[in-house]
Parts: structure tokens; sequence; C-alpha cells
């Protein structure tokens, strides 16, 4: 039902004009969302993020990021050894794997 209000938020039938008055129903939000392929530089490598220049330009480069890069090559790695990576197990505990990785975090802080 639409109505005509006043600013005092009073009904007002007789300012309400039949003839511009919008339907009672409409359909909203009937175009899907834009995805990055639809944008003007395109994707980023990730195929979800839209890139903001040419070549690239705007996307993550996690290559040269200090940890490298997960299994995808896309996503940062956000510690050693792939650590915040999908795919990162956790070294076990008393499996010795826990002191390769010590050593090789001391040797890459030193480094």
């Amino acid at each position: 039902m639409i109505v005509c209000l006043n600013y005092d938020k009073k009904p007002v039938p007789e300012w309400c004009d039949e003839a511009v008055k919008p339907p009672e129903e409409q359909e909203c939000n009937t175009h899907e969302c834009p995805t990055c392929e639809d944008g003007e530089f395109g994707c980023c490598p990730d195929n979800s993020t839209f890139a903001s220049g040419p070549y690239l330009e705007g996307c993550s480069n996690c290559s040269i990021s200090k940890f490298g890069c997960c299994a995808d090559n896309v996503t940062d790695a956000t510690g050693p050894d792939g650590q915040g990576c999908p795919e990162y197990v956790e070294p076990e505990e008393a499996s010795g794997e826990e002191e390769m990785a010590a050593k090789k975090e001391m040797k890459e802080e030193k480094g």
C-alpha cells in the first residue's frame, strides 16, 4: 500500500495523484551484481578481485611478499612454510617437524 504523508508523517490522501503514483509492487535487483570480468581492467589472478588498472594493477603479488605464496600462487602466506594458507598443517609435537621448522625460522630471521 502506498500512502502520501506530510512532514509530520500524517496521511494526506489528497496529495496523492493516481496518475503519478508508482506501482504498488516493483521488481528490484533485476540485474546481477557485476563481476571482475565485467570490470574495465578485468580480474586479478584470484578471479574475484577487480584489477584497478592495466597489467594487474592493484592486485596482490604474493611472489614478492615476505613469506611468498600459498599453493594457489595467488594468496599471500602469513608465515614461513606456508603458514596462513589453507593447505598449511601445523607440525605435530614430538615428530621432529617442530624442531626443523624452528631452525628454518631462525635461519630466515638471520638472513
